[in-house]
């Protein structure tokens, strides 16, 4: 399986995939310019370390060390510089390149997946916007005024492919697009040179995680649809399929983004635009069928995943969408959909955890809800075992 993306909801995934047996490559972006990680780009230069970093925090085996990698400075000007980008930029700085860094700390923590930059060179991602307007640097795209539609995204200067990503890829049994900030995060990576055409010659089928919430910076819709539209211009073709979260967050979690006017991304399923079902938009957990491409119920009432766990999605569920995937008429613009409840329900103690301690002159976003890393997973990793 190789996964692809940027930041927290990549993160989220690798976290559910960590302690299953999954022959995994994780390929991450490299131009975030915000946080810790843009304070070291100023300082240092080379490609954005962050989201490498909380990659291997997700996937380390460690409790200890995923504690030590994740660790904060809370006041002075360390406040909010983390100990992880911290050995990252000391790693590249000796060996010459982020991959080599991203190796050899992999190695020394005991994580048995890989993990790719997407590429070793520096670059921020530019937008180019409706207006005719060119904005570069992440952050600097987020924060733009008049905020403008983005029409799409590029790297500054260009980036390709690293020889090993391209090689995971050709590889792969299943690839899914991690969810995360649609154009400067998840477009970001795809938009390096050599991507989108290592997917195209792929066989194996691409499954894009959706969003649970809109980010109105990106692009202002909670339509699925606009998303997978965006896409697919990146790409050239849409996703064979779609994993889409049924259930909705609590109204205390939504009203901590009430002022980024972020909404909650509505399920739907091809023809009338919505999830049959109940009026919250949830899926029944009996109605584990395919029906016009929609596979529904896999995520329903999944506990935290185990090493070696049983509980894995049904196989008639699993063969449904992979019958869906393989059997979807030509010129189809919905791809097969699986759709369940794949949220997390965090404590007050993990959302006390996912508060960022940030400098004055850093940028941070919230990230309080978030996909429930081991529900996704087992539902991945089902599929990827049957194809295997």
């Amino acid at each position: 399986m190789v996964t692809i993306g940027a930041g927290t909801g990549h993160a989220a995934i690798l976290r559910g995939l960590r302690d299953l047996s999954v022959d995994l490559t994780a390929i991450v972006g490299v131009t975030d310019n915000g946080g810790h990680t843009g304070v070291i780009r100023k300082a240092l230069g080379g490609p954005a370390l962050g989201d490498a970093r909380h990659c291997l925090e997700a996937l380390c085996p460690d409790e200890r060390w995923r504690a030590i990698l994740a660790a904060r400075g809370t006041r002075g000007p360390m406040r909010g510089a983390s100990a992880g980008n911290l050995i990252l930029a000391a790693l590249a700085r000796q060996h010459g390149s982020l991959s080599r860094a991203i190796d050899i700390l992999r190695r020394g923590l005991g994580v048995r997946a890989r993990l790719l930059p997407v590429s070793d060179g520096t670059a921020e991602v530019a937008a180019e916007l409706a207006d005719g307007r060119r904005v570069r640097g992440e952050w600097q795209i987020l924060q733009r005024r008049p905020r403008t539609p983005i029409s799409r995204v590029t790297q500054d200067p260009p980036l390709r492919l690293l020889p090993a990503a391209a090689r995971a890829i050709a590889r792969a049994d299943l690839i899914v697009l991690a969810p995360g900030a649609l154009w400067t995060a998840l477009g970001a990576v795809l938009c390096t040179r050599g991507l989108a055409a290592a997917l195209r010659r792929s066989r194996a089928p691409k499954v894009w995680v959706a969003n649970i919430l809109s980010q109105p910076p990106q692009l202002d819709s909670d339509s699925i649809d606009a998303h997978l539209a965006a896409i697919a211009s990146v790409l050239g073709s849409a996703p064979d399929a779609v994993l889409v979260n049924t259930r909705r967050p609590s109204p205390g979690l939504l009203r901590r983004y009430a002022a980024t006017g972020a909404r909650w991304m509505k399920p739907w399923s091809p023809g009338d635009g919505r999830v049959p079902g109940s009026e919250s938009g949830r899926v029944p957990t009996s109605s584990l069928q395919e029906t016009r491409g929609v596979v529904r119920g896999l995520g329903e009432g999944a506990g935290p995943v185990k090493a070696n766990d049983r509980s894995a999605p049904a196989p008639t569920a699993v063969a449904s969408m992979e019958s869906a995937i393989r059997h979807r008429p030509a010129g189809l613009p919905r791809p097969a959909v699986l759709a369940g409840d794949f949220l997390e329900r965090p404590t007050p103690t993990r959302l006390r955890a996912y508060d960022r301690h940030a400098a004055p002159s850093m940028t941070a976003a919230p990230h309080w809800i978030r996909h429930d890393g081991g529900k996704v997973a087992r539902s991945l990793l089902a599929l990827c075992a049957r194809r295997g």
